[in-house]
């Protein structure tokens, strides 16, 4: 999938850097060719008439031209940019057809200026249904072009006529195909480029997660272990001191769960990269949570969106965010106590920002809004038994895969988390 940010630059190349100097040529010896007053250029049109076109041609561009250049420089958008190429080729493809009656209809060499500008529109047109769409009308205006210079209906009978049509819909199939196998080729080099990059983010992980996991596990179990002394030494006469160690034991335990997860967050820089699609993860990370046993009354409807892009993504890591968002979505529905419920799963694309989105939805109990702003805080929990790092830990990871996570919710209303996951890195783009 090309990101339309290269689209846009190459069309500002083609259109400044190559075809401006090359109307501007054409511009030039049409004047003089015009203002020669031979036989050639006066017995269709008069000599006024010739450079009241040349005169318009050059208006036209003018004007796109700078409809091209201030939408670069005030950021219109990518469709200014696009429609105003797609008449820029139109106006070419007019006047082209225009010189061909007074440069000799079927035997015109203006007739290889199509060629290059078919070129032209497979570089700035790579979908084939914009591309062909110009091209057919090229191939249309110089058919008519051709009899009016000729003005004879044998013409439809010449072989030359319906080979030089043939060469024109070759030359656009071609550089269709030639432009669909480099693009090929791109595609793999930036998918490469793309595991490097997302691979060593996720390596950077492993230093900070594995020393801080480590250098608090050796320590915490020596005082696990004299706090189980303690408890075990300590007389009945000292009950509350009894307590009190059993209290530690308990917050040592819920450390050490903590730890556990930091653990687990430290392997991630074990991450297998690979292209994934983002539905068929969805659907494994609600099988894997077996949702029809474990919670018979809440029912999951999916909203996907068909031929979604890959995602350049570690699928165990995806899958663990997706089944801790829809587990949390089953808790907070059965929080509520209501005993039945609903989660809307829905995938799409946003194709401006170049993003896969993903949203969870429960009709569960819901957060307040001083929840809702602390719910990513680490070790911030309203789970009697939670430790609190779960989305924390889910809202990094997303990170480092240059995401991002939202949540909306309203008290006994329920919540919407969404997930935004680009097509590819910030570097990429």
């Amino acid at each position: 999938m090309e990101t339309k940010n290269r689209q846009i630059r190459r069309i500002l190349i083609v259109e400044k850097m190559i075809m401006m100097p090359i109307k501007a040529a054409l511009l030039f010896f049409s004047f003089l060719f015009f203002g020669s007053g031979s036989q050639d250029t006066t017995h269709l049109f008069s000599k006024s008439f010739l450079f009241y076109q040349a005169g318009l041609y050059l208006m036209a561009n003018a004007i796109f031209f700078v409809v091209l250049t201030w939408a670069q420089a005030r950021k219109w958008g990518d469709l200014s940019i696009k429609t105003a190429a797609f008449f820029l080729s139109i106006i070419d493809n007019l006047y082209l057809s225009f010189l061909i009656p007074l440069t000799g209809g079927l035997e015109s060499p203006i007739y290889w200026f199509y060629t290059g500008l078919m070129i032209r529109n497979a570089i700035n047109f790579p979908k084939i249904r914009v591309q062909g769409i110009i091209n057919l009308a090229f191939c249309i205006f110089y058919a008519g072009a051709v009899y009016v210079g000729e003005r004879e209906t044998e013409l439809f009978l010449q072989e030359i006529f319906y080979l030089r049509i043939i060469v024109l819909l070759l030359v656009s199939i071609c550089c269709w195909g030639i432009y669909a196998l480099i693009q090929q080729r791109v595609l793999k080099d930036e998918e490469e480029r793309e595991f490097h990059l997302r691979r060593e983010k996720i390596h950077a992980i492993r230093r900070l997660a594995g020393e801080i996991a480590h250098g608090l596990k050796n320590p915490l179990t020596i005082i696990n272990n004299a706090a189980y002394y303690l408890e075990k030494h300590v007389t009945d006469e000292l009950s509350d001191v009894k307590q009190h160690v059993t209290i530690i034991r308990e917050e040592i335990h819920r450390s050490d769960r903590i730890l556990s997860q930091i653990m687990d967050y430290s392997k991630w820089s074990n991450a297998k990269l690979t292209k994934l699609n983002i539905n068929q993860v969805l659907d494994s990370a609600i099988h894997e949570i077996h949702p029809e046993t474990t919670f018979p009354n809440i029912h999951i409807k999916k909203q996907y969106q068909k031929d979604l892009p890959f995602l350049f993504f570690d699928e165990g890591h995806l899958r663990q965010i997706f089944s801790n968002l829809i587990i949390n979505a089953f808790e907070a529905i059965q929080e509520k106590g209501e005993g039945q419920g609903l989660i809307t799963l829905t995938s799409s694309l946003d194709e401006e920002n170049e993003t896969l989105l993903v949203s969870v939805s429960d009709t569960g109990v819901g957060m307040d809004l001083p929840d809702v702003n602390k719910i990513y805080d680490p070790f911030f929990t309203t789970k009697e038994k939670g430790t609190g790092l779960g989305l924390s830990i889910v809202k990094n990871l997303i990170e480092t895969y240059d995401g991002s996570v939202e949540v909306e919710s309203k008290k006994e209303r329920g919540s919407t988390f969404t997930i935004r996951l680009p097509i590819a890195t910030k570097n990429q783009r």
